[in-house]
């Protein structure tokens, strides 16, 4: 029992010296916050500004992607008051470069290859002093369809030629850019099997050259010095 009390008296005092000592030696909180302060060796700001950034550079790829049907707000934009195409001629006005675009259907790639038709395009271009890039931006589709007959004799075929650039399609959650054909062109006809390559490539190239007419016509030559 002695021993009991003995206990708790030393637990008593050790408790009085240990308040004693947080009441009597612990500086007030003003007093640290100044210790502080003067032990920062610079200003809080020019070491948290930088590890922001960094977090965020670090995070921003990890977000996730916009959700779908959500566009970035727009600024007001009157899309009304552009005029619109009036003729072909202003439609191929500084046009610049254009790249070639064969497609030949399954019957026609047994007659000739799309390559083939591309080349002879490509040559007629070349002759008109159209400027050709595999970079371009304005495309010059050519497409080639055929059919056979039941005697597999008479060829009947199809040619269209366009020329597709990009464009901006106005939505109500903002515009957004696709490819749109600005100028087009086709023909058809009949033709027998021996003369069918011959045949359709002339046609395909002469579809060509109506595309360089109109394309000279929009943009001359520049005049050649004397």
């Amino acid at each position: 029992m002695r021993k009991t009390i003995v206990a708790f008296a030393v637990l008593y005092v050790v408790t009085l010296l240990a308040f004693g000592w947080l009441y009597f030696f612990t500086p007030p909180r003003e007093v640290v916050r100044e210790i502080i302060r003067d032990a920062t060796p610079a200003p809080v700001e020019r070491i948290v500004q930088p590890v922001e950034k960094i977090v965020q550079d670090t995070l921003r790829p990890l977000m996730p992607a916009q959700p779908a049907g959500t566009a970035p707000e727009q600024k007001d934009f009157d899309w009304e008051s552009i005029p619109a195409v009036s003729s072909e001629a202003e439609a191929f006005t500084a046009l610049g470069p254009v790249r070639v675009n064969v497609t030949v259907s399954e019957v026609l790639s047994k007659v000739f290859s799309a390559s083939a038709a591309q080349d002879a395009i490509l040559a007629s271009l070349k002759n008109h002093n159209i400027p050709v890039s595999p970079d371009a931006k304005s495309t010059l589709n050519v497409n080639l369809q055929g059919l056979w007959d039941d005697s597999q004799q008479v060829l009947t075929y199809r040619i269209s030629v366009s020329l597709a650039q990009s464009a901006i399609l106005v939505r109500s959650g903002g515009p957004i850019r696709s490819t749109a054909d600005i100028w087009q062109r086709g023909s058809y006809g009949f033709t027998g099997k021996l003369s069918a390559r011959d045949t359709v490539i002339n046609e395909a190239v002469r579809l060509g050259d109506l595309f360089c007419d109109i394309y000279l016509n929009a943009n001359p030559p520049a005049a050649q010095a004397p």
